[in-house]
């Protein structure tokens, strides 16, 4: 089956706040927003809380470390540029800091995963000279 492609990999580069984070992510530094005002992690990055509504945020550091807490193998439909990369992973992600995130998983079969696997931030460099971020087994 040859289904289109069902989602775009590379948002929106053109806000500032993006910018730094495509930035700071070609530096394998994983990055995002806390609210200033009441210490929420923002993910995606936002320049504003949507917990108390505060546009009080500042760019802070993440350690790029977690854990999969759930995870899948997508047969088709891969995104735009990756069509030679299918099947591919996607897994739930635990950061240390207690933030959970949606990611490409790499450097691993799907029979290798398991719930509690610990992973890391690694990049990816896309067909249009693009980066994003994906995760691998903590030490491969």
């Amino acid at each position: 089956m040859n289904l289109p492609h069902i989602m775009l990999i590379t948002p929106n580069r053109k806000s500032p706040l993006m910018a730094r984070f495509y930035e700071n992510l070609s530096k394998n530094q994983l990055t995002t927003t806390r609210c200033k005002k009441c210490g929420s992690l923002l993910w995606p990055p936002r320049d504003f809380c949507p917990k108390c509504m505060s546009r009080e945020v500042e760019v802070t550091r993440l350690s790029g470390i977690g854990e999969i807490v759930s995870f899948t193998e997508i047969i088709d439909g891969a995104p735009a540029g990756m069509e030679s990369e299918q099947p591919y992973l996607l897994a739930i992600i635990m950061l240390e800091e207690g933030m959970k995130l949606l990611a490409r998983v790499v450097g691993a079969k799907y029979d290798e995963l398991s719930i509690g696997m610990k992973v890391e931030l690694t990049i990816r460099k896309l067909h249009d000279g693009g980066i994003v971020m994906a995760f691998k087994p903590l030490g491969r």
